[in-house]
């Protein structure tokens, strides 16, 4: 909708937690708790954070994703499109478009060989000095890495699994041919 010109912005866990880092999502609606955390917006029930479960989850709490467009929407509206052609040298007609490419690229990391990261937030939070950050960032590596040693056991248990069953249906098989051999 962006692209089409609405003045709005696209309110996804990159934004929403950048939103939420900034301060703006408790500051522009005090609703929304101070000690939100990234894991309260993905409603990742299995948080250790402040444990608001999917409560405030960022694609389905209209009083997040609202709070993210109309505060992008109010920094719009508060930029001089004169400044920002001074600054920067370009401008659209499409201020919030402005501010989405901005913080969007706020949210990205530099890489040495191929341009830009496309992980934006758990690379962000590794260079973050703020500690918070970096404990959240621990955290959601640690879950991955568990997650992925689950899957990995779970798809190694399949795998013996299918294996006894056709072992088992092998023997099935040699005990029923016995046994009809000796019918004959």
């Amino acid at each position: 909708m962006m692209d089409l010109g609405y003045p709005v912005i696209k309110p996804d866990i990159v934004m929403s937690d950048l939103f939420r880092k900034l301060g703006w999502l408790h500051q522009d609606q005090p609703d929304i708790p101070a000690d939100l955390s990234y894991d309260d917006l993905r409603g990742n029930k299995f948080q250790k954070g402040a444990g608001y479960g999917r409560k405030f989850l960022y694609n389905s709490c209209k009083l997040i994703y609202k709070t993210v467009v109309d505060t992008a929407i109010d920094i719009a509206a508060q930029v001089s499109a004169d400044d920002l052609a001074r600054d920067i040298g370009w401008v659209t007609n499409n201020p919030t478009r402005e501010l989405d490419i901005f913080l969007v690229k706020f949210g990205q990391v530099p890489h040495s060989s191929w341009g830009l990261l496309r992980q934006m937030v758990a690379v962000a939070e590794k260079r973050s000095e703020d500690p918070e950050a970096k404990a959240e960032a621990k955290q959601r590596k640690q879950e991955a890495k568990t997650a992925q040693s689950d899957s990995t056991k779970a798809k190694q248990q399949e795998s013996a699994r299918r294996q006894q069953a056709r072992i088992n249906q092998q023997h099935l098989d040699a005990w029923l041919a016995k046994e009809i051999a000796k019918l004959d």
